[in-house]
């Protein structure tokens, strides 16, 4: 905490430094602080938005999905079906392997091909994958599934992100991600005590699983319906450069 409140800025005009390939005059301070105000972007304003909602939406789906059905009942599921504890705890491993190669993988390709098309992609195989979790009866199966389900269980944030980042402004992402996230933690709440209920009136995940499949198809529909255009920023008066 020292080191960070001694050496870490927000923007590199709080040390009298131009951004990287930044090119013309140094911007001071004052200035970058106003440009920051008129950039940010406030929940009541994007609450406005159809794109905020959408972004919403399929993180909502995204949360309902993975904290809430697959890492809360996967391995009750796994035991109902025979695997031990063993088998059940090594496909969450690969499951956790998968996750740092898939988020990895998600960044580049978000940089190389959009994030739009990335993020349906993501949901829509996390649909077929929760499909195939109910044809899952022996190890390989179970170890291929907890792989191909990690490759995308966190490849929805980077460009959840970074949608939320070119729609609203950087300087909006804070308060609006922490909205979204929101929503992913209310769908986690939602999936995990519905999976629960379900099991209890039926004595079986089988139910569960295909809700969220389904889910997962709508937030692939939601995500291709995101307009990725930046709204229009309000105009502000910029403290003019100080003459020397």
């Amino acid at each position: 905490l020292p080191v960070a409140l001694r050496l870490i800025r927000n923007d590199p005009e709080e040390r009298g430094l131009a951004p990287y390939g930044a090119t013309g005059a140094l911007q001071t301070s004052a200035q970058a602080a106003a440009l920051q105000r008129a950039g940010r972007v406030s929940l009541a304003e994007a609450s406005r938005v159809p794109q905020f909602w959408l972004l919403m939406g399929t993180f909502f789906v995204c949360g309902y999905t993975s904290n809430g059905m697959v890492l809360t009942h996967f391995m009750p599921h796994a035991l109902e079906h025979n695997f031990t504890e063993f088998q059940a705890s090594a496909a969450l491993g690969v499951m956790g392997g998968m996750n740092i190669i898939g988020t990895i993988a998600s960044g580049w390709l978000c940089d190389h091909f959009g994030r739009r098309g990335p993020l349906a992609t993501y949901y829509f195989l996390r649909g077929v994958s929760l499909l195939f979790l109910l044809y899952v009866w022996d190890v390989p199966s179970l170890h291929l599934w907890a792989a191909i389900f990690g490759l995308n269980y966190i490849s929805t944030v980077p460009p959840t992100t970074t949608l939320t980042a070119n729609i609203f402004g950087r300087y909006s992402v804070g308060e609006l991600s922490g909205w979204i996230f929101f929503s992913h933690q209310v769908g986690a709440a939602l999936g995990a005590a519905l999976a629960g209920w379900i099991f209890e009136l039926t004595g079986s995940y089988s139910s569960a699983f295909v809700s969220a499949a389904f889910m997962g198809f709508v937030a692939a529909g939601m995500a291709l319906a995101i307009r990725e255009e930046p709204i229009a920023s309000r105009p502000t008066a910029v403290p003019a450069p100080a003459i020397p």
